[in-house]
């Protein structure tokens, strides 16, 4: 059975941390692009906060091949050069210490002034 690894960090975070604000979903953040980022904190004034969750990174998944790597880090450069702020978490963090990825998304919306 496949997992919905953006909607478990989710879960789990809410978890941890119940007030967190709720995020917007697959949100597509360049104007030409197709990209999307998994969980998005838009703020008013452009950019955000935004978490990238990666599955397969110990079974060869997209994110670990040559291609998939390149192609993802022009993305998060594209997000950045938008003004996002973008952390990225393995399914293995997630599962391993969700209260630390909380504390990280917690800071990065606090210094966005979120």
């Amino acid at each position: 059975m496949s997992r919905e690894l953006p909607a478990d960090f989710w879960t789990m975070a809410r978890g941890v941390a119940p007030s967190l604000p709720n995020p917007i979903f697959e949100h597509r953040f360049h104007p030409t692009r197709k990209w999307r980022l998994d969980l998005a904190w838009p703020h008013e004034l452009g950019g955000g906060v935004a978490v990238e969750c990666h599955g397969g990174t110990w079974a060869g998944g997209r994110h670990v091949t040559g291609e998939g790597f390149e192609k993802d880090r022009e993305k998060m450069n594209w997000a950045q050069l938008f003004g996002w702020t973008v952390l990225e978490f393995t399914a293995s963090q997630i599962d391993k210490n969700i209260e630390e990825c909380v504390r990280m998304l917690e800071n990065a919306l606090r210094r966005k002034g979120m």
